[in-house]
């Protein structure tokens, strides 16, 4: 409930990949996000429950492959936890402590920054990340300069620098970001 830039960022990041591979995807959020965060690409696109109830418990419970980014509790959902619950095939991608075992197949990594980070990481893995343009590498950017305190805090690795510096590569601007989100 009540995305922030990591849930925002990570999700729409991810959305982007799957939709150059080819898929049918969707961002479905709990709730609508606040005002600094709907300037990110493919937010237009995005379908909010508060906004529109119907269409985002159908999207969910009617999802052949449901990805859960950046929260660890079903019930972090609110009002679309019971159309989550039943999804059949449910992805897990987070970074926060102790998560409910409700997922199919879950990435865990509590070390990590941000699922923004995460899901740069499992893009790369898959031998996707050609696929992360300047629109997609703007959201991931937000979310991993969000949950790491503007690279402030002590989440921030090597490795967070590295992923923001590939990110960067891919024409994320951080002063435009930084801007949108202060």
């Amino acid at each position: 409930f009540n995305p922030d830039g990591d849930a925002l960022g990570s999700s729409l990041g991810l959305c982007s990949v799957l939709k150059k591979l080819g898929h049918n995807a969707v961002v479905v959020l709990p709730n609508t996000p606040p005002q600094n965060l709907q300037w990110m690409p493919g937010y237009a696109d995005a379908i909010a429950w508060d906004k529109n109830k119907e269409a985002s418990e159908r999207m969910v419970r009617g999802s052949e492959l449901l990805f859960c980014l950046d929260f660890n509790k079903p019930d972090r959902v609110g009002s679309l936890e019971t159309a989550l619950r039943a999804s059949p095939t449910k992805v897990l991608i987070d970074h926060h402590r102790h998560p409910d075992d409700f997922a199919t197949v879950s990435f865990s990594d509590v070390s990590a920054c941000s699922t923004a980070q995460m899901v740069f990481d499992i893009i790369s893995a898959l031998g996707h990340a050609d696929l992360i343009d300047a629109d997609a590498a703007t959201c991931l950017y937000t979310g991993i300069m969000t949950d790491s305190g503007s690279f402030r805090f002590n989440s921030t690795t090597p490795h967070t620098l590295e992923v923001a510096a590939e990110l960067m590569k891919r024409g994320v601007v951080p002063e435009r970001i930084h801007e949108a989100i202060m």
